[in-house]
Order: C-alpha cells, then sequence, then structure tokens
C-alpha cells in the first residue's frame, strides 16, 4: 500500500514495518537476556560455594602422595628438551643394548633398526605355531 500523499511530497511504503511486531520482539530478547544472565548468576555462585581443589583431604585410609600442584609448568626453551630427546632417541635405534632381564633368567636385547629391518627382510616375520597338542591339566577329584 504506498502512501500517495501531495503533489511534489515523498512516497513511501507505509505496509513494510508494523511497530507492534517490532516492540514485541525487542521486549522478548530483554526478557531472554535477563532470564539467562539471571541462569548463569545462579550457576557461578553454586560453583563459587563447591569446594575447591586447594581444600583437598585426602583419606586417611590413602597413601602417602605428592602434593597436588596446580600452577602450570611452562618450560622456557623448550626446544632444548626437546633437541635432547631427540638426540636419546636416535641413539636408542641406532644402538645395542639391554632392555631388561626377566624373572626367569631370559633377556631381552635391543637391536638396531636396520639391522632388524635386514632380518626381517632375511628370513621375514616370525610365524607361530597354534597350539595343537592337548595340555595336561592336574586331574580334577572326578577324575580318581
Amino acid at each position: 500500500m504506498h502512501n500517495t500523499g501531495a503533489p511534489g511530497e515523498d512516497k513511501f511504503e507505509v505496509s513494510d514495518w508494523h511497530l507492534k511486531i517490532i516492540l514485541v520482539t525487542g521486549v522478548f530478547m530483554v526478557v531472554v537476556a535477563v532470564v539467562s544472565f539471571a541462569i548463569c548468576y545462579v550457576i557461578m555462585n553454586s560453583f563459587q560455594k563447591m569446594d575447591s581443589i586447594s581444600d583437598y583431604k585426602p583419606s586417611p585410609l590413602a597413601e602417602e602422595h605428592e602434593e597436588w600442584v596446580a600452577s602450570p609448568r611452562i618450560q622456557v626453551q623448550p626446544w632444548d628438551t626437546l633437541d635432547a630427546y631427540a638426540a636419546e632417541s636416535d641413539h636408542v635405534s641406532d644402538s645395542y643394548g639391554i632392555v631388561s632381564e626377566l624373572e626367569n633368567g631370559d633377556t631381552v636385547y635391543r637391536i638396531p633398526i636396520e639391522a632388524a629391518m635386514s632380518i626381517v627382510e632375511e628370513h621375514g616375520f616370525p610365524k607361530f605355531q597354534p597350539l595343537t597338542e592337548k595340555i595336561k591339566i592336574a586331574p580334577t577329584a572326578n577324575e580318581h
């Protein structure tokens, strides 16, 4: 619907907007914002009333433990530590050594990666045979 207006006046559309709809939408947005703020306020107050981690008291039945450290641990020059770790890893992957000695007297050895790859190339991966023989179990009371 156009306003024809008087001759020489600007013509404009009067049906594009409704003041009532704009006002209701604005009031609705304000109400939603206030309700959201109230909900956040209640949640934050409930968090504040909770025990903080600094109030933590271990159970008397618990074993001794290290003190909880909540501060961040920032390294000043982390690349130095990374370089040392990379150098140690390279040395371990390129050298022979003992990994561990088991309780039954066996020893686990470490060999260089290149040597391990040549062994696999020459002999292939190990093939484990399935257990085909029956395992003898101690007789039960019913078998006597």
